[in-house]
């Protein structure tokens, strides 16, 4: 790995961080390539877990350790904390295509969002904290599961993390579209509300020759999807973001046989929380409408899955001091908000937070995005989020600089 200079631009305290940082950084790219070789899936994360803990026990100091929601890991450094810190940790079900010493040693599974940096971005975050004169009081949540939406809701049934005085909670992820040592960060929306769509069309199977002898679900569902788009564009709002992708699409056995039934499955993203009822009817209303014209059944299930991540203005204020501090002003940028989403939402419905994206983009590579089967980083990026976690947790637990 390249050098990593600290900014003169930053803070003392911050400079102090990011050198400190580069010195864990061979620990931190080694506990990375451990972790990217043996991918985990939620609620699998039994040898990743086990290597966060043997990390942190060995190298930070005086911090309480113990598991959560199964094979989650929180760390407590000082005591009562009042800002918590949070990394994901699981992998996805998605084949590791590229060729590097690391890659995927388990077959269909692959960090391919970058989770094994969160992992050792804030497992350098809590040693950089621990060693502090007067440690600041923090908790390091590890945090299973997000790729399936499920984590966040096993750590608050726990019921551990409410007992903390907590009065900010900071998430982060790696961002393929930033170089190593930006940062983007932002108040208001950043990430969006997931809600998915099951749909099944009954309707009569007949010959492929005779359709007006049956009742053609695959029409229905043509014409419900183009419905669909047709009025999501025309019915709100075109300075929102809204999209509707259907990614599932079932019916048939053979050419000549119109089918009695068909499905799909879709997931509709949008970043404005009180556009969720709106959007709701214009599926509903659609779904209405296609059955009049086709004389077919239409079953709509809609599920809120993950409510839009928006972020608070004091902590994000927090959030890019901690950048500033480090890597200086030219390092700070605007989050663009994305259409995707973070069960991190789950923890702002209680506590005021700020998700923030930090560059990791390779730059000898394309364009290229999350859930990439190529997915990799540029590794710099680990010591300066370590760094800039640290600072932001700092400046919460004090309430500012």
């Amino acid at each position: 790995m390249g050098n990593v200079i600290a900014n003169s631009k930053g803070s003392k305290l911050g400079c102090r961080m990011l050198a400190r940082a580069q010195e864990l950084t061979p620990l931190l790219i080694d506990l990375r390539r451990n972790i990217h070789q043996n991918p985990e899936l939620g609620f699998e994360e039994v040898n990743t877990a086990h290597q966060i803990v043997r990390t942190i026990e060995q190298n930070a100091q005086g911090v309480k350790v113990s598991t959560i929601a199964g094979t989650g890991v929180l760390v407590v450094v000082g005591d009562a904390p009042s800002v918590l810190l949070r990394a994901s940790i699981d992998a996805l079900p998605i084949f590791d295509l590229k060729q590097t010493e690391y890659m995927s040693q388990i077959s269909g599974k692959s960090h391919a969002c970058g989770h094994d940096a969160q992992i050792a971005a804030l497992v350098g975050a809590t040693i950089l904290l621990s060693e502090q004169e007067s440690p600041p009081n923090i908790a390091c949540l590890f945090q299973p599961a997000e790729e399936i939406d499920l984590g966040a809701k096993a750590v608050l049934k726990a019921d551990v993390i409410q007992q903390f005085p907590l009065r900010a909670v900071i998430g982060f992820h790696g961002h393929p579209a930033l170089d190593a040592g930006c940062f983007g960060v932002s108040s208001g929306p950043v990430m969006a509300c997931i809600t998915t769509v099951q749909c099944r069309i009954d309707g009569h199977g007949s010959h492929g020759a005779e359709p007006h002898l049956g009742a053609d679900p695959i029409s229905s569902l043509a014409a419900l999807i183009s419905d669909w788009q047709i009025a999501l564009a025309r019915r709100v709002d075109s300075r929102e973001s809204v999209v509707l992708s259907v990614g599932k699409v079932e019916a048939g056995t053979t050419a000549n046989v119109i089918p009695s039934s068909a499905s799909l499955d879709a997931t509709l993203r949008y970043l404005n929380p009180n556009l969720s009822k709106t959007l709701e009817k214009i599926m509903e209303d659609i779904a209405r409408s296609v059955e009049m014209k086709f004389d077919t059944t239409i079953h709509l299930k809609i599920d809120r899955m993950v409510p839009a991540l928006v972020n608070d203005a004091a902590v994000t204020t927090y959030v890019s001091n901690g950048v500033i501090d480090v890597v200086g002003r030219q390092g700070h940028f605007s989050a663009t908000p994305s259409l995707g989403g973070d069960d991190f939402s789950f923890y702002l419905a209680t506590i005021p937070g700020c998700y923030f994206f930090v560059g990791e983009r390779q730059k000898e590579r394309l364009a290229y995005g999350w859930h990439d089967p190529t997915y990799d980083i540029d590794e710099k990026s680990i010591t300066f989020a370590a760094a800039v976690l640290a600072m932001a947790g700092d400046n919460a637990s004090k309430g500012g600089r």
